[in-house]
C-alpha cells in the first residue's frame, strides 16, 4: 500500500486549494475546515463490504451480474465519526486510496475505481473513476440516475497509475475538481447540487474487488468574513450551507 506519509502529502495537495477563499462576498475571508474518518454508520448498496483490519481499511466486491445499478456504493451517513458529528457542507474534500485486488474475468490491470459525490441517494450522484488499463482514457467523469452510468468527459491522467493509486475531488464554490496521485487533472461543474454526501464506487456486471483505505472527507465548518459597514468593521461566521 502507499506509504503513510506519501498519503498525507497528497490529501493536503488537495485540501490546500480549498482552505483560502472559502466563502464569497466578503471584504477579507478565510475557512475553517475538519476532516473525519472512522464512520461510525456506513451503507453499502448493490455489492459487499468487507472490512480488513482496525485502520479503516475495507474491500469491496462487486456483482458480476447487476441489472439494477452499474455501480457499487460505499459511504458514510451522517453522524458521529472518530473526530466528532459528520454534518452537511457544500465545500468539502473526499479522498481515498484505492488498490485493485482482482479484476476478475478482464483481468488484473482492468478497473473502474472511484469516487460517488453530490449523491442524491445510492442511484442518484456524480461520479468519477479512474480506469488504469487504458493508456489514454485513464479517467472517466459522469452521473448516475436511476442507477445507470452516463458519461459527461473523460481524458489522459498526466500520472502514471496502475494498482495502487489516490482518487481525489474537491467541490468548491459549485464547481468540481479531480485530483489522481494529489495532482489536479480536470476543473468541471458537477451535474448535481454540491453535497457531501460521498461514496467509494467500484463498477458493476464484471467480476471486481478493490481494497480501500485512508478514506477521508474534508468539509467547512465555518466561513469568517470581514467587512465595513458604515464606518464599522464587523467579523461574520457563515455556516458553511450558507456560504
Amino acid at each position: 500500500m502507499i506509504p503513510l506519509m506519501e498519503r498525507m502529502k497528497r490529501m493536503i495537495l488537495i485540501i490546500l486549494g480549498a482552505v483560502i477563499l472559502s466563502c464569497s462576498n466578503a471584504e477579507m475571508v478565510s475557512s475553517t475546515y475538519s476532516c473525519y474518518s472512522g464512520f461510525e454508520s456506513i451503507t453499502t448498496d448493490a455489492c459487499t463490504r468487507r472490512v480488513e483490519g482496525d485502520d479503516g481499511t475495507f474491500t469491496l466486491e462487486s456483482m458480476a451480474k447487476s441489472p439494477d445499478a452499474d455501480f457499487c456504493t460505499s459511504g458514510p451517513q451522517y453522524g458521529n465519526s472518530q473526530q466528532g458529528n459528520f454534518k452537511r457542507s457544500k465545500n468539502y474534500v473526499v479522498s481515498a486510496d484505492m488498490r485493485i485486488t482482482d479484476m476478475g474475468k478482464y483481468g488484473e490491470s482492468y478497473g473502474f475505481l472511484g469516487l460517488a459525490f453530490n449523491m442524491i441517494d445510492s442511484r442518484n450522484y456524480d461520479v468519477v473513476y479512474a480506469r488504469p488499463h487504458s493508456k489514454d482514457h485513464c479517467w472517466e467523469l459522469g452521473k448516475v440516475e436511476e442507477g445507470k452510468i452516463y458519461s459527461r468527459d473523460w481524458g489522459e491522467c498526466v500520472v502514471t497509475i496502475r494498482r495502487d493509486f489516490n482518487i481525489g475531488i474537491k467541490i468548491h464554490e459549485g464547481k468540481g475538481y479531480i485530483y489522481l496521485d494529489g495532482t489536479m487533472i480536470k476543473e468541471f461543474h458537477p451535474f448535481y447540487p454540491p453535497d457531501n454526501k460521498v461514496a467509494t464506487i467500484v463498477r458493476n456486471n464484471i467480476q471486481s474487488s478493490a481494497e480501500v483505505s485512508n478514506f477521508k472527507v474534508c468539509q467547512e465548518v465555518s466561513c469568517v468574513s470581514a467587512s465595513t459597514v458604515n464606518g464599522i468593521r464587523k467579523t461574520m461566521v457563515t455556516p458553511p450551507l450558507q456560504s
